[in-house]
């Protein structure tokens, strides 16, 4: 399903598309499909965007623990700022050469 909403119409510019489902009262699971890329293991940005939804929605209450593929991180909200805590790891290298 996140290949058909990236592409949708509505889209031009195709995008990335969350699937979030609260677990309990401080825990969520995210399915983060990116676009261009397809489903992937984690994403800190599609996690804390997830969990401030889920906690202004008021589907979980800070702190929030993010379960993803990749393992969990840990989101807390205070009244100015957004944390997240977690493991990360290069999972790919490259170089790039300008001409």
């Amino acid at each position: 399903m996140g290949r058909e909403i990236e592409r949708h119409p509505r889209f031009p510019n195709r995008t990335n598309v969350s699937f979030v489902r609260p677990v309990d009262a401080h825990t969520i699971e995210v399915r983060i499909w990116e676009r261009g890329a397809g489903e992937t293991m984690s994403s800190g940005t599609g996690s804390s965007g997830a969990a401030a939804t889920a906690v202004l929605r008021g589907c979980v209450s800070s702190p929030v623990r993010i379960l993803t593929a990749a393992g969990p991180l840990d989101f807390r909200w205070t009244q100015s700022d957004m944390f997240l805590a977690g493991p990360a790891e290069i999972v790919a290298g490259g170089e790039y050469y300008f001409e």
